[in-house]
């Protein structure tokens, strides 16, 4: 079985949360050389508004109804499906569907899961970090390889990640034109589930 998790430079910044990537804010304290000022103006204390602006809803991606056929076109729209649920599941916290569609032994799921378990616990949130998926090709099962393998493109849009009290934690820029494969089989009920994801790796 296959069972590689590699991610790019962009996937892996949302996978830890973006704590790595936190910027610090320098060069904010006054020069102790500066000259101080002659004269002062009485500040007009303004009104600080109490009112914030409510994150925008997200909606989770549309399950495609191709995913119900156990053949190549199925197995493609499963995995355009499974990845267009990576920036969802960051964004929410909401692992429902990633879970049903992720087999156990996954390490790519498993170590997708807790970095958002993590993200969750520690109040942050992400907006933005889409991810979309274009095909290139899907192999079938063939010999020892008892899953298909689809592979391709993927594209992340860019994204943010603020703390508990709003403050930005990392800006990060989009990814494009990413090779990913993702091995899937269809199991005894129906379902279609993920055993591995390669990310960054030539096809």
């Amino acid at each position: 079985m296959v069972q590689r998790m590699t991610l790019p430079r962009a996937l892996r910044s949302a996978c830890v949360g973006g704590v790595l990537a936190y910027v610090a804010l320098a060069g904010c304290t006054p020069d102790d050389n500066a000259p101080a000022p002659t004269t002062s103006v009485a500040a007009t204390e303004e009104p600080i508004s109490d009112v914030t602006t409510a994150p925008a809803e997200v909606l989770p991606p549309e399950k495609p109804t191709l995913m119900t056929s156990n053949d190549a076109i199925g197995a493609r729209a499963a995995a355009e499906y499974f990845l267009s649920l990576y920036g969802y599941v960051f964004q929410t916290g909401d692992l429902a569907e990633w879970d049903a569609m992720c087999d156990p032994e996954s390490e790519f799921c498993n170590g997708v899961r807790d970095a958002v378990d993590d993200h969750v616990a520690s109040g942050n949130v992400q907006s933005g970090g889409s991810v979309a998926m274009s095909v290139d090709k899907v192999i079938p099962p063939s010999g020892a390889l008892e899953e298909y393998e689809v592979t391709g493109r993927i594209d992340q849009e860019s994204y943010e990640i603020v703390d508990s009290d709003g403050a930005l934690l990392t800006s990060v820029a989009g990814d494009s034109e990413l090779s990913t494969s993702v091995f899937l089989k269809m199991d005894e009920s129906g379902s279609w589930r993920v055993r591995a994801v390669v990310i960054g790796a030539e096809q």
